[in-house]
């Protein structure tokens, strides 16, 4: 079960940070030192080599031009416009979210873009949240209430109920379901692209369906962490009875580290797992940079319901890996290697919080400074 008030205490400190708060261990140190953030939930997307991306709320949307080394901020989306998600279209950028002003009327839910940054159309959509992808606009209709609709922000996966023809919905001056397809079947294939059907749960009051199907274990290693030899993530009770296997059959593998902190990836049909090891723990579910040993691969079988080590990385903070590419901290340096080609990228420095953003071949990059945005930039793994 996926653990959505972990996720969102996650979140809830992560802005305590962003916000100049500090978090002080027993061992004098603040949670402000050099520390990895990684987040996937869709706040960029890219048309050509142009790539729109978000920053959240409080410090703006930009977008980067093909060809061009600077990011502009694109202020009318920043001071009016709260993002949950981006997506694009062949021709054009979509910004799924709400309104926070009255310039397009209040009730605007959906900002189409074109790859200059302009705004091309403001829209009330009858759904909740909204992705473009192809010629076709896919959307999730309707949430029971306010707690379903946190999903727009947090899901790290396309999650949607009915589609319509881009065209159709550009042109459409109607706030209608009835104009939209539902989607039927236990799959299908809409405008080349595969949807698989979800069963409602506690989160999702209908049936749903998705373009990635996450397979149970994603759900108990989405995120662990290890501190001072006990496991310390808060997860719910089940999930956590159902780590500790996976948990010991990692320290049989890796040594009976104290401190570690694990993070998966579900690749298609494969669940990827990275484990950062440390040298201590400094008391707090967080994490040191400097205190880095090593990040270990596994790759999860799901035949013996086994993880088996596949890759060791020897001072070398992991924040991402998919056997094509790997995104890793050494020191106040972020790099992003080509793992057949072994060329690697510097693409960061900062000897803070550095936070990541994973949309499908986009790594979005920021970070901040005395409560306002510092720099950011993005990164194409092509």
């Amino acid at each position: 079960m996926k653990n959505k008030y972990l996720y969102l205490f996650l979140i809830s400190v992560i802005m305590m940070i962003l916000s100049g708060c500090t978090l002080r261990t027993s061992d004098g140190f603040t949670s402000d030192e050099k520390s990895i953030c990684v987040l996937q939930n869709g706040r960029s997307a890219r048309i050509g080599n142009t790539v729109l991306y978000d920053c959240s709320e409080d410090y703006g949307t930009y977008i980067k031009l093909e060809n061009s080394d600077v990011s502009r901020k694109l202020d009318d989306v920043s001071q009016n416009f709260a993002i949950d998600k981006i997506s694009s279209s062949n021709q054009y950028f979509y910004l799924s979210g709400r309104e926070i002003s009255d310039v397009w009327g209040g009730k605007t839910n959906v900002l189409v873009m074109d790859v200059n940054g302009k705004i091309i159309a403001a829209k009330e959509c009858c759904c909740d949240w909204i992705y473009a992808s192809g010629s076709t606009i896919f959307g999730y209709y309707k949430c029971r209430d306010e707690s379903e609709k946190v999903l727009a922000w947090e899901a790290t996966r396309m999650e949607v109920t009915h589609y319509q023809d881009e065209e159709e919905f550009l042109n459409s001056a109607h706030n209608n379901i009835e104009e939209w397809t539902p989607m039927t079947g236990e799959s299908l294939s809409v405008d080349g692209k595969e949807w698989f059907r979800q069963k409602k749960d506690y989160e999702h009051s209908q049936n749903y369906y998705t373009d990635t199907v996450y397979c149970d274990t994603y759900y108990v290693l989405e995120w662990l962490n290890y501190v001072d030899g006990r496991e310390s993530s808060g997860l719910d009770w089940d999930v956590k009875v159902q780590s500790k296997k996976y948990i010991k059959q990692m320290r049989k593998l890796m040594g009976a580290k104290k401190n570690f902190e694990v993070s998966s990836w579900q690749l298609e049909d494969k669940l990827v797992v990275i484990c950062r090891v440390y040298s201590r723990s400094g008391g707090l579910l967080q994490h040191f940079t400097k205190d880095i040993e090593r990040s270990l691969i596994f790759q999860y079988d799901p035949d013996t319901d086994s993880l088996h080590l596949d890759n060791t990385y020897e001072g070398k903070e992991l924040a991402y890996w998919d056997e094509t590419w790997m995104i890793y901290r050494k020191g106040k340096e972020l790099f992003v290697e080509n793992i057949p080609t072994h060329k690697v990228s510097k693409v960061f420095e900062n000897d803070t919080i550095i936070n990541i953003d994973l949309s499908y071949d986009i790594v979005t990059l920021w970070d901040t400074k005395d409560g306002k945005l510092n720099r950011s930039d993005t990164f194409i793994l092509q």
